[in-house]
């Protein structure tokens, strides 16, 4: 009896004391190592809170690449709501060619020379570019691939932007000059 009076005290003393911590779904980690990242690279570059990311691999699937690129012609120049990591790069000195190199070295443009965000997030798939930002029913992180089981992505990143962006807030950083 004594034993099994002991055994249960111990039972319990671990049970409470050995709290088994909630484990995040693969989408929950992504999102918390996300922010995490995005929070330490542009902690000095934040003048404006973000509405949005927009990760650009060098490499991957031609036709979605070029779609966010497109994004990044559109709004790069204009708004530092959006911040845009160019990843996975294979030439710093063809993505200036390709962009220029005032909006290249911009306050909303990070080159992932090193390949952080494929290390530091595993889980994401490198071949897509991927989309960071607010669920606008319910207002958490979440992210969507540009790809093509994916195609309507961009449009509904447009969108979001649309209701969020202030009126004029695009020519805000560019002091009007376009």
């Amino acid at each position: 009896m004594k034993s099994f009076f002991c055994f249960t005290i111990v039972f319990a003393c671990l049970a409470v004391g050995c709290k088994e911590e909630k484990k995040l779904s693969d989408e929950e980690q992504v999102l918390s190592d996300f922010q995490q990242l995005v929070d330490s690279i542009f902690a000095d570059k934040q003048q404006i809170k973000p509405l949005g990311y927009i990760i650009l691999p060098n490499s991957g699937c031609g036709g979605c690449i070029s779609s966010a690129e497109q994004l990044f012609v559109k709004y790069g120049r204009e708004s530092e709501e959006i911040k845009f990591i160019f990843t996975n790069i294979n030439s710093v000195k063809n993505l200036r060619l390709t962009f220029g190199d005032t909006i290249i070295s911009g306050r909303n443009v990070f080159l992932d020379k090193n390949n952080l965000f494929y290390s530091r997030l595993p889980k994401l798939v490198r071949v897509y570019p991927v989309l960071f930002y607010h669920s606008p029913q319910s207002g958490n992180l979440m992210y969507k691939y540009v790809s093509p089981e994916n195609s309507n992505s961009i449009a509904n990143f447009e969108r979001y932007l649309a209701q969020k962006m202030p009126h004029g807030s695009a020519n805000r950083s560019t002091n009007g000059k376009k």
